[in-house]
């Protein structure tokens, strides 16, 4: 088989994805800008690799060749003749693996290239025209592609957005041959549709991790992991915007099968500022991660490097008997899951819910050993502690519930008493996945008890179920209408040209007023359309000195017969018919090009005058 690569043929990635091919048997050809493959050094090839180069015309850079792009990108075709086609970026490299005309036609996007599919954060193109052009081609790229490599579930939700309905999968950087090692399914990934009714706020609300806000009255910007803020004000009443979010749902058969090899960037959900007996915060320990091993680190708050002496820290502190209850629990499981189902039914017995805790210097160690009960803040922060003290990243997610189903309107309705916060833990490969230890008795936890539906929860009848009745967090789309046009800004951007390009008009109008006083209604029309097309006639110009000059187009005789009859009162007296003013305005604008087109419809607009006729008749 052969594949075309449309690359960069310097980078290091095309480099390995050409000779990853090639040792699988496959003819490689690269596809080079011209100017980049002379004096290139190919020795980091297959021999067995052929370069070829193509000419990308732009507005700026060759227009001139833009007119025959299609017939060199033919040649180019013809020349390597591939079966599949690559293109390694959305722009640039993908506009010209879109102009080889190869089914199918895979397209990588590696990041910053995603932002090239709008006016408003292209990066590639020159500023103006140019950006329109840029954006218009990546988008007929990517709406053409059969398929769009993203190294990240934000960046193929970010060219979805863009570009509804693309192929998108997950693969490693875009250049990686083997199999991706992600469990996520597109079932995980849910588009929400979120109608802001009686709140203001500055946070985007989705469900799971937002990965990526359009169709928004508000300019959306990344803030923590998985959310979005409005840049400017923030959302009020009225606004309405699509989400994508992911939101995984595996049963325990794929988290005990998740890989416990965690990233570095795990570190900062298996930290503890650790408070002494008063409840100061005095030190920073770093828990090792479940598949490392080993005690944990003290963190120099200054300078972060990481030090011994970290057990002995958590032993001394107000922490001491929550480090020693997780390693307790974590005895006796197998993997993370299994520590987190232990966790979970370890704050299912004895425990209570209880909006009015005691007020205690560290909480939460009250709440484990001493007090057992507290409200949602407590049962999800013992249990994130207990989870990184057992090497599992874990965070508190604070939110909203569900709510409630408006079956008529077929809404779900989210009120301030849906208020909540649960637990995420992280597992490799698959993502942040829920779990929820408030009991069910909490007025926002009903709506959770089938969020986590790999681990049994404990219902008000004491009895053990794996499902609730209600329905999925990560379902649940709220249907509602979306921002009143009237408050768009695209909308009110047109409106106020409308508006200015109404006010030039007016000036215009009232200045060829005041410089040319109309006359006799008949010739009104006649002189004006002859002054507007740059025709003005000398004060002693007939009628007849026009038909000559003008004629001997049929129309524009019949117009000036018309005006000649209500000027002079020869005849019946009427009015040019539609067809002989657009047989003057044809006139007008002749041996003008498209400048003088344009001025002959400002001359003579497309609509029929109805003169009084003058009470005064002149005979010739």
């Amino acid at each position: 088989m052969r594949v075309a690569l449309c690359a960069d043929g310097r980078s290091p990635h095309t480099q390995r994805w050409a000779n990853a091919v090639a040792d699988r048997g496959h003819e490689v050809a690269v596809v080079w800008e011209s100017p980049d493959l002379p004096g290139a050094d190919l020795t980091r090839y297959r021999d067995s690799i052929s370069h070829h180069t193509h000419v990308r015309p732009t507005p700026q850079r060759r227009p001139l060749m833009l007119p025959l792009a299609p017939v060199t990108a033919h040649r180019l075709a013809r020349a390597v003749r591939p079966v599949v086609v690559h293109g390694l970026y959305l722009s640039g490299y993908g506009w010209t693996a879109h102009a080889l005309r190869t089914r199918p036609l895979v397209l990588s996007a590696l990041g910053s290239d995603v932002l090239d599919l709008d006016r408003r954060t292209a990066l590639s193109f020159p500023p103006g025209a140019a950006t329109a052009y840029g954006v218009w081609r990546t988008r007929r790229a990517v709406a053409a592609a059969d398929v769009v490599f993203a190294d990240s579930a934000a960046i193929a939700d970010a060219v979805v957005g863009h570009v509804p309905d693309t192929n998108t999968r997950i693969v490693r950087f875009g250049v990686e041959l083997t199999r991706a090692t992600a469990t996520t399914r597109a079932e995980w990934r849910q588009r929400l549709r979120v109608t802001i009714s009686d709140m203001r706020s500055a946070n985007f609300i989705g469900a799971g991790d937002t990965t990526f806000v359009f169709d928004s009255p508000r300019k959306p910007v990344s803030a923590t992991a998985g959310t979005f803020v409005s840049a400017g004000s923030p959302l009020e009443h009225g606004n309405a915007y699509a989400a994508v979010s992911y939101y995984p749902r595996p049963g325990g058969g794929q988290l005990r099968r998740a890989p416990t090899v965690y990233a570095p960037g795990s570190a900062v959900d298996l930290t503890l500022k650790v408070a002494d007996k008063s409840g100061q915060m005095v030190w920073q320990v770093l828990f090792p991660s479940w598949g490392q091993g080993g005690q944990p680190l003290s963190v120099d708050t200054t300078s972060g490097l990481l030090e011994g002496g970290g057990l002995e820290m958590l032993r001394s502190s107000a922490y001491g008997p929550m480090y020693a209850l997780a390693q307790r629990l974590r005895r006796g499981a197998t993997t993370p899951y299994d520590y987190a189902r232990a966790v979970m039914r370890y704050m299912q017995i004895g425990f209570a819910y209880d909006e009015d805790p005691p007020q205690r210097a560290v909480p939460l160690e009250d709440f484990l050993f001493r007090d057992k009960r507290g409200y949602c803040q407590q049962f999800s922060g013992a249990m994130a502690l207990l989870l990184r003290m057992g090497g599992v990243p874990a965070r508190v997610a604070a939110g909203f519930a569900p709510g409630s189903l408006d079956s008529d309107q077929g809404d779900y309705v989210v009120r301030d008493t849906d208020a909540h916060s649960w637990v995420e833990a992280y597992f490799p490969s698959i993502g942040w996945v829920t779990f929820d230890p408030t009991p069910t008795a909490a007025p926002a936890r009903r709506p959770f008890n089938a969020a986590a539906t790999a681990f049994p929860v404990q219902s008000q009848g004491g009895g053990s179920s794996a499902r609730g009745s209600a329905v999925n967090r990560a379902d649940v789309v709220a249907h509602g209408q979306a921002t009143p046009l009237w408050r768009r800004a695209w909308f009110l951007v047109l409106v106020g040209l409308a508006l200015a390009a109404g006010a030039v008009l007016a000036v215009v109008l009232w200045v060829e007023r005041r410089r040319h006083p109309p006359g006799a209604p008949e010739l009104a029309e006649l002189e004006r359309a002859l002054r507007r097309a740059r025709r003005s006639p000398s004060p002693r110009t007939t009628l007849r000195d026009l038909e000559r000059s003008l004629g001997p187009d049929e129309g524009v005789l019949g117009y000036l017969s018309a005006v000649r009859s209500a000027r002079y009162g020869t005849g019946a007296v009427t009015t040019p018919t539609g067809a002989q003013r657009r047989a003057l305005r044809r006139v007008l604008g002749d041996g003008l090009g498209l400048r003088g087109r344009v001025r002959a419809l400002w001359a003579l607009p497309p609509r029929l005058d109805t003169w009084p006729v003058s009470s005064r008749r002149t005979r010739a």
